[in-house]
């Protein structure tokens, strides 16, 4: 049998989303279901793939060699994120042993013994921003702009005031100049909002490079035109007549860009992931853990946004039928409480179900590691306490013992959650070189399960 798995693979600033698709091309190219535990119980073998160009056209080639290259280097370095739409193709062959679908239980019954097919897997890899802007699919501008404000004065509220001062004392200036002041606002706004480890900040697909930026500066840098091609504008009441206003002028602007950006950016994209009928959402549940209540209702507001976005782009005849989410860095939490990370994404998730409808199946939950890069130890200091064993980022000596925070069962519930509570403290680390020679075994935590829930459905 042939099958064709059209996969989009998304997840938000830091979740691992390029190493986790450079270990799985790797796996599958190199090693097929050599290494992976968890196909041995149901017969299934994968032959090692081959790697061909997607043919469409919006989407680049998956930059794999090199970040395979970068892996391998001493020292090695993490794959640099992706902030394009890009992809390629994985062919390869399977075999079924075990027999355990349908329609192989039958070829085995009347004699056609193993089941073996081909696999056609279209890997779709873009941003996880693109996904919060889908909402606008359905806003005007002015209802944009009212959510908006409530967002920023929620999470921000200085910032938030600062900005309505800046829009009250913009008056008749010129719209252009109006503009200006209140990008420059807006952008300490998201700023304030990126410290905190919020996500859920709009235009979110233009303000990507301007994230980028922002991490390679010490200085807040001043966002384009481009990159912020419309802010929020708060209604005014108190003026009649505003139509021949410079701030009325301005409006009229910022819809106009709002309009464009939907109808140019956001509804085209729609249309593109509609065609992946598998979503994986890379979620890391320990940066939200650690950035406090803040940081979790965001993480929730923009899991909701994404199950909306999937619902927008469903259909009943193909399109999006199943959604994965997948919490990452398993590695970086200790041992005995790694699998308390999928309670706390199933927890996530479970909040934001009611934006499923039509066809579209419940979405499962799965924690892993794409490649580990940390040892369990019982050592720091003399005494025995679980800790990890790695070299921490930006550092050079180690490997060292390090004492991280523990994931509990469920999100806490106290005034105590907040940012830098040393109980949910994670340890960032640095990648291990990996083996040069091809075909050599990556370590990883549970990366045999996902591949599985990606591949399960043609066994």
């Amino acid at each position: 049998m042939r099958h064709n798995i059209h996969l989009g693979v998304t997840g938000l600033r830091q979740t691992g989303k390029t190493v986790f698709l450079t270990s799985l091309i790797y796996q599958l190219s190199e090693l097929g279901s050599k290494g992976l535990a968890h196909f041995e119980p149901s017969g299934v073998t994968l032959r090692a793939a081959s790697i061909e160009h997607s043919r469409d056209p919006n989407k680049e080639r998956f930059p794999y060699m090199g970040f395979l290259k970068g892996l391998r280097e001493k020292p090695p370095r993490w794959p640099a994120p992706t902030n394009r739409e890009s992809g390629l193709v994985l062919r390869f062959f399977y075999e079924n042993h075990g027999a355990r679908g349908k329609v192989d239980k039958v070829r085995n019954w009347v004699g056609l013994g193993k089941a073996q097919g081909s696999i056609a897997l279209h890997l779709h890899d873009y941003p996880g921003e693109y996904l919060l802007d889908a909402g606008m699919h359905d806003m005007t501008f002015e209802e944009w702009s009212s959510e908006t404000m409530d967002r920023m004065a929620n999470y921000c509220p200085d910032e938030a005031a600062e900005y309505r001062k800046t829009v009250e004392e913009a008056g008749n200036r010129a719209a252009a100049n109006m503009f200006r002041s209140l990008r420059t606002a807006y952008a300490r706004y998201a700023q304030a909002a990126r410290r905190q480890g919020l996500e859920f900040i709009q235009p979110a697909m233009t303000l990507i490079s301007w994230n980028e930026r922002c991490d390679s500066s010490d200085q807040l840098p001043e966002p384009t035109e481009e990159e912020l091609p419309f802010v929020p504008l708060p209604s005014s009441p108190d003026s009649e007549d505003e139509s021949d206003s410079e701030i009325e002028q301005l409006r009229k602007q910022l819809t106009a860009s709002f309009d464009k950006h939907k109808k140019r950016r956001v509804k085209p994209f729609l249309k593109r992931i509609r065609k992946c009928n598998n979503q994986l959402v890379l979620v890391d549940v320990l940066r939200v853990l650690q950035n406090g209540k803040h940081a979790y209702n965001d993480t929730r507001q923009c899991i909701a946004e994404i199950l909306k976005a999937y619902h927008t782009a469903w259909k009943p005849f193909g399109g999006i039928n199943r959604a994965l989410f997948a919490a990452t860095k398993a590695d970086h939490a200790t041992k005995n409480s790694r699998s308390n990370m999928s309670k706390l994404l199933d927890a996530l998730v479970t909040k934001a179900k009611g934006q499923l409808k039509g066809g579209i199946r419940t979405p499962e939950s799965e924690w892993f590691t794409s490649i580990r890069v940390t040892k369990d130890a019982k050592e720091r200091d003399g005494e025995q306490r679980e800790v990890l064993n790695g070299t921490e980022k930006g550092r050079s000596e180690g490997p060292l013992n390090y004492l991280c925070g523990k994931v509990p069962p469920e999100w806490p519930n106290d005034e105590d959650w907040v940012f830098g509570n040393p109980a949910y403290v994670f340890t960032e680390f640095e990648p291990t070189q990996l083996p040069t020679i091809d075909g050599s075994l990556w370590p990883h935590v549970n990366l045999d399960r996902v591949i599985w829930k990606i591949l399960e459905g043609c066994f």
